[in-house]
């Protein structure tokens, strides 16, 4: 009399191959994630440096002296006042500024390393670039980025 309509369903093993699938394909998405963030955080950083190089000109121009950023940055550019901007905070994964400042010559360099490679400034270039941890930044090395 009554007629039972059969339900279709999925078996156990199904679910679970589809849930294996997505967990794979989110895998492969949080990898390319974190390697993205990191080469951001690096031009984050590379930015900011360079965003210093003109305050230290001008305050050398006016007869300044540039000073030495403090280990994670904040402190003021020029002796002179604090008009001249401030050196870049650095974001963790990044270690403390390294630099020289010699002021009679106008020969410098300043470096931090983070996300596998060292971000370089030096009065050679006038500008600041990537490069490898292993190579040396000064004020004369490297020549160009």
């Amino acid at each position: 009399m009554f007629r039972r309509k059969l339900a279709s369903a999925f078996t156990l093993i199904e679910i679970l191959i589809v849930i294996g699938i997505i967990a794979l394909l989110a895998g492969a998405v949080l990898a390319s994630i974190s390697g993205q963030r990191e080469k951001a955080q690096v031009n984050k950083v590379l930015a900011e440096m360079s965003a210093r190089l003109q305050p230290m000109m001008i305050c050398w121009s006016d007869g300044g002296n540039v000073s030495s950023p403090d280990d994670q940055g904040g402190g003021d550019i020029c002796s002179l006042n604090s008009n001249y901007g401030k050196w870049a905070v650095l974001p963790s994964g990044f270690t403390n500024y390294v630099s020289n400042n010699n002021n009679s010559s106008n020969d410098w360099y300043v470096y931090t390393t983070g996300g596998g490679v060292k971000i370089c400034c030096n009065s050679t270039t006038s500008q600041c670039g990537v490069i490898n941890l292993g190579d040396r930044c000064n004020a004369n090395e490297p020549t160009n980025f």
